[in-house]
């Protein structure tokens, strides 16, 4: 392992992307860190210097980049709408993006070797026919439309640019629920409220990541240059009741249905209610192993019940 490695996080408006910063620049082994943002934005890292590239099919401005800086690792932050750090409207992957990051990293004369891309959980069905604990292997699409299909064409473009770049090492982390620093999404918003909607008739086994949990594998794949897919929880599972009751505040029993015609209505007047982006987590729940990124040298910090309690300090804005 290199001791001044040299790394830039792409996406760095997105909230993901502050912890992901501070951890590597906290690392001995890392002697630069660099920080992109793909989009203008009011956002920014705190204490990080941004420079502003959009991606595009013309991707001399990046390569130029890369090369001044002497960057060897890529961490690309804003691949999956759903694990940027907070609730997006977006309903497919940044595949456009990816390969323009692709395109350019495969550039010549550029020393990239590490491509650390964040996916999502999302990419695996979550329906009364799916395996409750997910492994890599298991991922399949059941509509071209979906969230699913776009992340699997992200991944297989990734993938893609290492078979035709065998010195670069393309790691995908799909990450699970993100929940605390700040950051949260469609389940953490949900056990942020007071009450917290209980589904009746159901209890399943759900997921957390810690925003340090999630940083710290970042970390991980890029300095140790991890390759494939690897799925990234922090520890265990836990019911949604456990869940509920470990956030201390009230719950209120819910039909687990879709409100979204209502849902403007329902927010507005504070109802408890589960919004259309969780009815089938609420219902089936999801689970996924992390056997692989645990045999490859990573252990998280916290546990589900840690990742929890700490929604408050994590509750988004």
């Amino acid at each position: 392992m290199s001791t001044s490695r040299r790394i830039v996080v792409t996406d760095a408006q997105l909230p993901i992307a502050e912890p992901i910063l501070r951890a590597l620049r906290a690392s001995s082994a890392v002697g630069f860190v660099g920080a992109v943002a793909t989009r203008p934005s009011t956002h920014s890292p705190r204490g990080f210097d941004v420079e502003t590239i959009p991606l595009s099919s013309d991707h001399r401005e990046l390569v130029a980049y890369l090369r001044s800086r002497e960057i060897d690792t890529v961490v690309q932050c804003g691949l999956a709408p759903d694990r940027t750090g907070r609730r997006s409207a977006r309903t497919e992957a940044d595949v456009i993006g990816t390969m323009c990051t692709g395109a350019a990293l495969g550039h010549d004369g550029i020393g990239v070797r590490n491509w650390v891309v964040l996916s999502s959980t999302s990419i695996y069905p979550v329906d009364s026919h799916a395996s409750l604990m997910q492994r890599e292997s298991a991922a399949r699409v059941p509509d071209p439309e979906s969230l699913q299909a776009s992340l699997f064409e992200a991944e297989d473009y990734a993938r893609d640019v290492a078979l035709r770049n065998p010195h670069i090492n393309v790691s995908i982390l799909r990450l699970q629920q993100l929940i605390g620093d700040g950051l949260g999404g469609a389940l953490s918003h949900v056990f942020a409220r007071a009450p917290v909607p209980l589904p009746i008739g159901f209890d399943p086994p759900i997921q957390f990541l810690h925003a340090e949990d999630a940083a710290a594998a970042v970390c991980f794949a890029a300095l140790h240059e991890l390759a494939g897919a690897f799925n990234v929880a922090s520890e265990g599972q836990i019911r949604w009741s456990a869940a509920a009751r470990a956030v201390d505040v009230s719950q209120l029993p819910v039909l687990p249905v879709g409100a979204s015609a209502f849902a403007p209505l329902l927010e507005r007047f504070g109802v408890p209610h589960l919004p259309d982006d969780v009815i089938d987590l609420a219902r089936f729940g999801q689970v996924v192993d992390t056997a692989k990124i645990t045999q490859a040298g990573f252990r998280p910090k916290h546990d589900q019940l840690t990742c929890v309690e700490s929604i408050h300090g994590g509750r988004e804005a």
